[in-house]
């Protein structure tokens, strides 16, 4: 645990903007670390927002545009590097207005 917190805290810079799909990972990771982002963006919540409903899971939603899962280069291995790119995708297309791109 102490080398995460200070991996994390060497990590993090005052104005970064953190991002998630969902509360639970930064809320769990500042309750074990007691480091938390300044700023924060819940990419579930903006997507719920955009499309005014529900989204499920972050491959479900990317889903919902091409009727299947998005075919999103890994950022990195295994599931933590799809979920980075899907989080990456997901941004694009909040920022696009939600476009296919």
């Amino acid at each position: 645990l102490a080398e995460l917190v200070t991996a994390w805290s060497a990590f993090l810079r005052p104005r970064d903007a953190v991002c998630a799909w969902g509360r639970f990972s930064l809320d769990l990771l500042a309750r074990a670390t007691g480091v938390a982002p300044t700023r924060t963006i819940d990419l579930r919540a903006a997507a719920k927002r955009a499309v005014n409903g529900k989204v499920g899971a972050i491959d479900a939603f990317l889903g919902s545009f091409e009727g299947e899962p998005a075919k999103v280069a890994p950022a990195g291995l295994a599931r933590a590097g799809r979920r980075a790119a899907q989080a990456v995708e997901v941004t694009k297309r909040l920022l696009a207005g939600l476009d296919e791109p």
